[in-house]
């Protein structure tokens, strides 16, 4: 019974000893000996990390299931190629399917919204001028006759004139003010 006993306190002793050389993972405490604790980490599933994506914070065994959720992981849009994340590819689908730009109402051809304007004037059918008869877009005639030098204008005196000349008719106007 000496002997048995004797054998009892070695076996718990180097038990002890054995266990003590080990330290716990702070993570999944696990015990292991220091040597090998570093190497744990690399491969512990209970070790600290995040989403790519959303940055949400949780442990390596959660990553795995947790990315084929995430609402903030990218897909690829079909029509368009880009990345857009999972919680905005319904509205992204919707926006890309619409038409890339403002169709043109004289040829259809679409253009980008910045340029609709000018190419619709550019594209217009061409209107003369009713004083000179250039021919212009609608939009473009607007301004045009706003200074066309061959419009006529009237003074106050009753006369008519072109406006470029204007200023002839000022000199000779019979209102004009004597100074």
């Amino acid at each position: 019974q000496k002997k048995m006993a004797a054998l009892q306190s070695v076996v718990e002793w180097s038990e002890q000893s054995k266990w003590s050389a080990r330290e716990p993972c702070p993570h999944c405490r696990r015990r292991l000996p220091g040597a090998e604790l570093q190497d744990h980490f690399n491969h512990c599933e209970f070790f600290p990390t995040q989403c790519q994506w959303c940055a949400a914070p949780m442990t390596r065994r959660a990553l795995g299931p947790h990315l084929k959720l995430c609402e903030m992981r990218k897909v690829v849009c079909r029509a368009c190629g880009s990345a857009v994340a999972v919680r905005d590819s319904k509205a992204h689908a919707q926006a890309c399917a619409r038409p890339k730009g403002v169709e043109c109402p004289h040829c259809r051809e679409l253009w980008p919204a910045d340029q609709i304007c000018a190419h619709e004037a550019a594209c217009a059918p061409q209107v003369p001028c009713e004083w000179c008869g250039e021919k212009w877009g609608r939009q473009q005639l607007r301004l045009h006759q706003k200074a066309c030098d061959a419009r006529r204008e009237q003074c106050r005196c009753g006369e008519t004139f072109l406006a470029r000349d204007r200023i002839a008719h000022k000199r000779e106007c019979p209102l004009r003010r004597v100074q």
